[in-house]
């Protein structure tokens, strides 16, 4: 539900005919006189109110913003809003009115952002925070790509960290849980359950006290033992998540039918990472963030 999805940022530089690709996209803090840790601070000082976008209806500012120029981090939340809908907000609770949304209310949720522009190098490292299938990726990137644009005259990439180059840190870590969501039982306890009304299955393994259920790269191995289990129960389930551990931190991921998206999103460890509300806490959020972009760094 609550997730990191991870990206690469670059700057391509169209002007280099270097043969080797890499070579054609610009060290990170030498974009000509610019650096792109200092351009993403100016930008996001810029937006600290509102602001909307006639066309699609938005509405976004950014807040709660630490930067860390030495260690070259900066993150907070992103505000987005989507206005120009006139309905109702029910309380759940009574199913009366609550409030009344007007054409020109936002309905305004708060999504967490790291960056990690290291000196010297062609790659840094994003973290944008995802809620379910809502994110702020193609906004920032809309927004930002046209204040970069035109301070540099040259284009930025924000592309999604495939599956693989992102589960690559944890493959020797130690499964510790299987969830299947969305199971499908046998037809005999699956008419008891439904006749106690519509629920949503998940089916949790765990291993004996102190015991796992071997290494995360057997799950990704069609022809181990983990890999068999997992391609039958993708058939009787929407969704299949394991939970790792490595060096006493945990990450859940996504394998079998689920793996195969190109986007990685890297479920949050609610056991570090508070929930108020219904939103993740932002310090302990940003901790275990910072703890994720050194995994990946590696």
């Amino acid at each position: 539900m609550y997730s990191l999805a991870p990206y690469f940022i670059r700057c391509y530089n169209k002007n280099n005919e270097s043969k080797n690709v890499e070579e054609r996209y610009d060290f990170l803090n030498r974009i000509g006189q610019y650096d792109l840790f200092s351009l993403l601070e100016q930008f996001i000082l810029l937006h600290k109110d509102f602001e909307k976008i006639d066309d699609s209806k938005e509405t976004y500012k950014f807040h709660h913003v630490t930067s860390k120029p030495k260690e070259r981090f900066i993150s907070g939340w992103m505000s987005l809003g989507h206005y120009g809908i006139k309905n109702d907000i029910i309380n759940t609770d009574d199913n009366q009115l609550a409030f009344s949304k007007e054409e020109n209310h936002a309905d305004v949720k708060n999504y967490y952002f790291r960056f990690y522009i290291p000196l010297e190098s062609r790659k840094g490292i994003c973290l944008l925070y995802a809620y379910k299938k809502d994110g702020i990726k193609s906004v920032f990137q809309t927004e930002f790509s046209k204040f970069f644009t035109a301070k540099t005259n040259k284009n930025i990439q924000i592309n999604p960290l495939t599956y693989d180059k992102a589960v690559l840190p944890w493959l020797e870590a130690e499964t510790k849980e299987i969830r299947v969501i969305g199971f499908t039982a046998p037809r005999s306890i699956e008419d008891s359950i439904s006749s106690l009304g519509d629920i949503d299955r998940e089916y949790v393994l765990k291993p004996k006290k102190n015991g796992t259920f071997g290494k995360f790269k057997n799950f990704r191995n069609k022809g181990s033992e983990q890999g068999k289990l997992i391609e039958m129960l993708s058939d009787e389930s929407t969704q299949i998540k394991v939970k790792v551990v490595m060096e006493g931190s945990t990450k859940t991921f996504s394998v079998g039918k689920s793996e195969r998206s190109t986007m990685c999103q890297i479920e949050i460890d609610l056991e570090k990472v508070k929930v108020i509300a219904g939103n993740p806490e932002f310090d302990s959020l940003d901790s275990w963030a910072s703890d994720l972009i050194k995994d990946l760094r590696k």
